[in-house]
């Protein structure tokens, strides 16, 4: 297996029609302590609401036609990110969650000692609670945007499964694990503490919350929501994600 003492992390970012959380999120990126060189954010908007753009460590892809799955939008994501920077791997960014701080990080570390698919033992949650507050649960598997892995792993199986289901997280968790022989920690009860955040009903529509029949509607429904052009994507933290990073000490 290949030593990554400081590995290339590549975000994979698919968005649609959620331009002020992509804001933040792509905010929490730029808060993040790994190296600025070894990191970058793959954005993915085919709802045609961004301009097609560059930074030193974002770039964002707009297409005006819709993927059909969210699988193929990855895949897609992983190709562009592949032929343009050559990640040692991916980490998920999805862009109604929350990052703190050392998240990239973590992951890092727990890459250079081996691992392969990352994943975090615990998570913050904000269900249930007052703004700005979020309490600790086990992840048991759960939470894709919290997972991690080399590019190695992903070529290994053939990318993200062929599914429209809205398990196809769990297929690809599946694959990863069989192919990796396990999931390591990169956050546990004797390391970092948990540095992604979950962020239940807030006002947006969400996948995970309506069930495989549910979630199926909800994909044929979002083309009708509108879709406003935004143009150049400005990072700017949500209200929510600013109050979450001060509960844990981040001024943003």
């Amino acid at each position: 297996m290949k030593n990554l003492s400081q590995p290339r992390l590549a975000c994979l970012c698919p968005t649609y029609k959620r331009p002020n959380f992509l804001a933040s999120a792509a905010a929490c990126f730029d808060r993040q302590t790994y190296p600025s060189y070894l990191r970058r954010l793959f954005i993915l908007d085919d709802a045609g609401q961004h301009k097609d753009e560059s930074t030193p460590t974002i770039r964002i892809y707009v297409h005006s036609k819709r993927y059909p799955s969210l699988p193929i939008k990855y895949n897609k994501l992983v190709e562009l990110a592949t032929d343009e920077w050559s990640p040692d791997a991916f980490v998920v960014w999805e862009d109604d969650d929350a990052f703190l701080p050392w998240h990239l990080q973590s992951i890092a570390d727990a890459i250079a000692l081996g691992g392969e698919y990352l994943i975090s033992r615990t998570i913050h949650t904000t269900s249930h609670q007052p703004i700005g507050k979020t309490l600790i649960e086990r992840s048991d598997g759960r939470f894709h945007s919290s997972w991690a892995f080399t590019a190695d792993l992903l070529d290994r199986i053939g990318g993200y499964p062929d599914a429209s289901r809205l398990d196809f997280d769990q297929q690809l968790g599946s694959m990863l694990r069989n192919e990796a022989g396990e999931r390591t920690y990169y956050s546990h009860e004797q390391g970092p503490p948990p540095s992604y955040v979950y962020r239940w009903g807030n006002n947006i529509y969400h996948g995970s919350q309506r069930g495989e029949e549910g979630f199926k509607k909800l994909w044929d429904d979002l083309d009708n929501i509108p879709a406003p052009y935004i143009g150049r994507l400005v990072p700017n933290m949500d209200k929510e994600t600013e109050l979450i990073y001060k509960e844990h000490k981040y001024e943003t």
